[in-house]
């Protein structure tokens, strides 16, 4: 493992910038670090805080201002009471950081607010140890129960100072950047918390989650444009049929992106999609652009290899070798192509297809909501070997959804049954865990 020496500001951009846009106001980067400053002094004396903050510019102050006093911030995959209690079962000597936006059980918290500094910062941009323990973050759980992944300061900068040389054109000098993806998520915290310390970027912190919402926030926002979403999201901002700002970029991740929805997304916003590849052990990796390449590259800063029929990587601001978990397919020039995980790949009578690649022919029917397809095995059910689907369409019925399924899918991977839901259990960043996709099915087993 390596261990960074030295010390890294909490801060590395030009320090008379705007920060953030946060409740109708412009909020400056002395005017950020007064309040980062002001909150660490009377947080609790304890290790760990479970970083409850929706408000994305209170999460940011709140993290930071955690950082500042030497604990760690605790990043749950969820917002959910279970999800919390179990956190402070696994951390009994964790206390809870809200801006009384999320429910709370008894134990010690404190709520923070705007307007908590009376003027801007002064003096020196405060440091903190790069070997400190920043934040533990969580994977998704879309393949098991999520697992926590401590990250230090290091990792934590040199990881965003890395990502901020991956935004194309003249969006790399600083802009606008509305994001659509939780903060408590890598891939959110990466490039909406991290991104914005290290790059002289403004960061919409106000909502920005439905169409309507993300329309005005670009509306809002210096240009150039950048906006940080998911499939999930870029396929309700197409069916929205809204007029939407231009955005110069527009990264993508958390799940495969279609190319003919990219291809969409880059005609309704006269953009250009860059699909982010990464995991919460690494963060971001590797890039491609969907509509001109499907081959994917790695950022120039990691280091990939082969190792026992799996792909290693490796990079300075890396703590340790981390081992994927998605199964790559290397050509001569060293880009690559994501052949799926091991429980993305199904193999039926000997053939085997993605399930991915399933899902995106599903997701672009027209009338198709929402919708996955899955191998009820691997979700630990006993079946026959065949497929099922749960799909949300107010418009369309099953057998509506399976003809035209059936022109687009062999016959030996359509799903039995397709079945109507009135919703999926998405979490903020589009993510399906297993065990709540497990439920909602038995659920409409007993149903059917």
């Amino acid at each position: 493992m390596r261990t960074p020496g030295g010390r890294l500001a909490v801060l590395s951009r030009k320090p008379a910038g705007q920060l953030a846009i946060s409740g109708g106001r412009t909020i400056d980067c002395g005017s950020f670090l007064a309040d980062a400053t002001a909150w660490a002094e009377r947080l609790p004396d304890r290790p760990y805080a479970i970083n409850l903050c929706v408000d994305r510019y209170l999460f940011l102050v709140g993290f930071i201002a955690v950082v500042l006093r030497g604990q760690c911030n605790l990043l749950l995959p969820g917002r959910q009471p279970g999800t919390i209690h179990e956190a402070l079962r696994s951390f009994p000597d964790a206390w809870l950081l809200h801006d009384g936006a999320v429910e709370l059980p008894d134990a010690i918290a404190l709520g923070i607010s705007h307007g908590s500094a009376s003027a801007a910062h002064v003096g020196a941009i405060p440091d903190v140890p790069g070997a400190q323990t920043a934040a533990i973050v969580f994977t998704s759980g879309s393949t098991g129960a999520p697992q926590p992944m401590r990250k230090s300061w290091h990792t934590l900068v040199e990881g965003a100072r890395v990502n901020a040389g991956y935004v194309s054109g003249d969006a790399a000098g600083g802009g606008g950047l509305v994001a659509t993806v939780p903060p408590w998520h890598m891939y959110g915290l990466e490039w909406s918390v991290l991104f914005p310390l290290v790059a002289d970027w403004t960061i919409y912190c106000d909502e920005a989650f439905f169409p309507a919402d993300i329309r005005v926030a670009l509306g809002k926002l210096p240009g150039p444009r950048v906006l940080v979403s998911t499939p999930l999201h870029l396929r309700a901002i197409v069916k929205s049929r809204l007029r939407f700002p231009r955005v110069d970029t527009v990264l993508c991740a958390t799940a495969p992106l279609d190319s003919g929805l990219a291809r969409d997304v880059e005609q309704l916003l006269s953009t250009h999609v860059l699909e982010i590849y990464g995991c919460s052990e690494a963060g971001s990796l590797a890039y491609r652009w969907p509509v001109r390449d499907a081959a994917w590259r790695f950022f120039r800063e990691i280091d990939a290899e082969m190792s026992g029929g799996r792909v290693r990587v490796c990079a300075a601001h890396l703590a340790e070798t981390v081992q994927l978990a998605d199964t790559l397919e290397f050509q001569t020039d060293g880009r690559f192509s994501l052949r799926g995980r091991d429980g993305d790949m199904v193999k039926i009578g000997g053939r085997r297809a993605s399930l991915s690649e399933l899902n995106n022919r599903l997701l672009a029917l027209e009338g198709v909501d929402d919708g996955i397809v899955f191998y009820p095995p691997s979700f630990g059910l006993e079946d026959s070997g065949r497929l099922s689907a749960l799909v949300v369409s107010v418009s369309r019925s099953a057998e509506d959804i399976r003809q035209e399924l059936a022109t687009v899918v062999d016959n030996v991977f359509m799903p039995r049954p397709i079945r109507l839901v009135d919703g999926l259990p998405r979490s903020d960043a589009g993510k399906l865990r297993r065990e709540d996709l497990l439920k909602l099915l038995h659920v409409e087993r007993g149903r059917a």
